[in-house]
């Protein structure tokens, strides 16, 4: 369903006709029934538009959600205008041009200010109270997308409606379709927030409270347990139609192939030339890896794949952990997503891999998922012997070093497009020198016989 300007004014004004109208005692609520839409043609359509709960309340007013879709509809077409006039003649805005670019372009200082003044204009044509005031939040810390929030001023704990703008050629590497049908499924189990809508390059989704962990708060033992829980929840999931059997070697050769062979920049490509010699050994050594790692048998079951701590949400007054950013869940092995988890203790902006855990903690966080993991399956926790620890201890350090290949690997591909303010290369060095550093250490483990 695609909605332009004129629509939407029509639909407003009928929807606050309803509103004014006094409505029978006698009216029967009509059940909420969410509607995800597909929206494409960014200077002409809607970037979100009536899709949840509009009419489906006796309210006399717009409802929170309903005043946020036509805050962010006005924004988008007051942001092609500020595009135009900023940039033209130089780069004029064009039709089809990208969010992420537009983005880009239009300065942030007082940007909401002048959203809120073309939105006021525009609201006294069909209402007849003020605007509420909405605040625009900008996300830090994601290093695949740029994020925004939206909500009424002094009501951000209460629903925030997030715009995600892909990053440049992102979808090179990420099956957006996928994604988003992750999230549907992800939701329906109650697992994360709803999504509300797509557009041309993004989509917008619910808000998950809380507050994403850091270098100390994920070593805390009590935090731990409720991500192992929380993972466990989601390797339960079965989504319909999905073969069930590992993603991650398509991966990490899809990632191989779109990876630059040089760069311009002469330093760069120095860099480059001293971390992958050439795309024919970096073949080799995925061969190489997989072939030792395969025979693990680790159970395959649907994963997140991307646990960094920031997108890890704890939420103190639920004492729950959520997992946010669905954009590479699929089918993998059970201990890609310990071993990646216990990586990315490390951090993202400053790593160090010192901070990786030591076998010991390792060793108390694998008998609390094993514990949990046994009582999802209906067992009893005693049954979890210090054989099982073990052995998880050593396949997911072993899968450690799959996980360092896959995002050092991923990192050259960013490193080739992405226009986000980060130092892939710099990254993409880090996790491969890792791979390296820990590759004959963790092979040389060793499974107890049974």
């Amino acid at each position: 369903m695609n909605c332009n300007y004129h629509s939407l004014s029509g639909h407003l004004e009928s929807l606050a006709r309803i509103h004014r109208e006094p409505r029978s005692s006698t009216s029967k609520s009509i059940p909420f029934r969410p509607k995800l839409l597909s929206i494409t043609g960014l200077t002409e359509d809607l970037i979100l538009v009536y899709l949840f709960e509009c009419h489906l309340r006796p309210l006399y007013k717009l409802t929170t959600l309903e005043t946020k879709l036509v805050v962010l509809f006005a924004q988008c077409k007051h942001l092609l205008r500020e595009v135009n006039r900023l940039c033209a003649p130089r780069t004029p805005f064009r039709h089809g041009s990208d969010f992420h670019t537009l983005q880009t372009v239009v300065p942030e200082t007082g940007l909401m200010n002048r959203v809120s003044n073309f939105l006021e204009m525009n609201w006294k044509n069909s209402f007849n109270y003020p605007v509420p005031p909405v605040r625009e939040p900008v996300f830090t810390g994601g290093i695949s997308n740029q994020l925004y929030g939206y909500y009424l001023d002094g009501k951000f704990q209460e629903d925030v409606v997030l715009i995600r703008i892909y990053g440049k050629n992102s979808e090179l590497m990420i099956d957006r379709d996928l994604e988003k049908k992750n999230i549907q499924i992800l939701h329906a189990a109650g697992r994360c927030p709803p999504l509300y809508a797509s557009f041309n390059n993004g989509i917008a989704y619910g808000f998950a409270h809380g507050v994403t962990l850091e270098v100390d708060t994920v070593r805390d033992e009590h935090i731990g347990r409720l991500i192992a829980c929380e993972m466990i929840a989601v390797h339960s999931i079965r989504p319909d139609g999905c073969e069930v059997k590992t993603g991650l070697w398509d991966k990490i050769n899809r990632f191989l192939e779109l990876g630059p062979d040089s760069f311009e920049d002469p330093e760069k490509n120095k860099r480059l030339k001293t971390l992958v010699k050439s795309k024919e050994a970096m073949r080799k050594e995925v061969n190489f890896l997989r072939s030792h790692l395969e025979p693990l048998n680790s159970p395959v079951v649907f994963c997140h794949n991307d646990l960094l701590l920031k997108n890890i949400i704890y939420n103190k007054e639920q004492d729950r952990v959520s997992f946010i950013d669905h954009e590479y869940a699929m089918y993998n092995s059970e201990h890609f997503e310990l071993g990646n988890h216990f990586a990315e203790y490390a951090g993202v902006d400053d790593v160090d891999f010192s901070r990786y855990p030591d076998r010991a903690l390792q060793l108390r966080w694998l008998r609390n998922y094993l514990e949990e993991k046994a009582a999802s399956e209906g067992r009893a926790s005693d049954t979890v012997t210090e054989a099982d620890v073990e052995r998880c201890y050593v396949i997911t350090n072993k899968f450690t070093l799959a996980a360092h290949m896959f995002w050092g690997l991923w990192g050259l591909v960013q490193a080739r497009n992405s226009l986000i303010d980060f130092g892939f290369l710099e990254y993409a060095e880090l996790k491969l020198n890792e791979y390296y550093n820990r590759k004959e250490e963790f092979l040389a483990l060793r499974l107890q016989e049974v």
